[in-house]
């Protein structure tokens, strides 16, 4: 089914949060992604992803194949966000705490938009694509999205940042 541009699929979402569960009638039109990237614990394949992602700004999400879960945010570089996330700099805490329950490998990193990143009509992309979705089957904290986008730290919070270790 198409519907604005975008693709959608009909689901019952809460499969995904118990397989033994089906309830006739809780069915969800989900959008479906225009690129699907698996593998994101492999450091090698995550670098084969950089010439389709670098400098490509859109909508992107990293989905839980076991339970469905996934984080929706907007970038203005696909590939840098993606290696920020795996490696655990300027992410969603629960997406973090998901990769640490269930393994990087159980995730797949997708794109549901290629589009330009100009404020504030990304963040309205955005928000669209968080309310496709229950917000209990989101990482995200709240249904309507939100940009750092020339936010700057201080110089406190930057001293405290240089000491972690961003490793993926």
């Amino acid at each position: 089914m198409v519907i604005t541009g975008i693709t959608f699929s009909i689901v019952n979402y809460l499969t995904w949060l118990d397989a033994n569960i089906y309830i006739c009638g809780s069915l969800l039109l989900t959008p479906e992604p225009l690129d699907t990237f698996v593998d994101i614990k492999n450091r090698k394949v995550v670098l084969s992803y950089r010439s389709r992602l670098l400098n490509k700004s859109g909508i992107y999400a990293f989905i839980c194949i076991l339970d469905g879960m996934r984080y929706i945010g907007s970038s203005n570089n696909l590939y840098k966000r993606l290696l920020d996330h795996l490696a655990g700099r300027k992410t969603n805490l629960a997406l973090q705490r998901a990769f640490s329950k269930y393994g990087k490998d159980n995730f797949k990193f997708v794109i549901y938009s290629y589009s330009s990143y100009s404020l504030p009509s990304i963040i309205d992309l955005e928000t669209l694509y968080i309310s496709y979705f229950p917000l209990d089957l989101l990482y995200n904290f709240t249904s309507t999205a939100t940009s750092m986008y020339g936010y700057r730290h201080t110089d406190q919070a930057i001293q405290k940042n240089e000491k972690k270790d961003f490793r993926i």
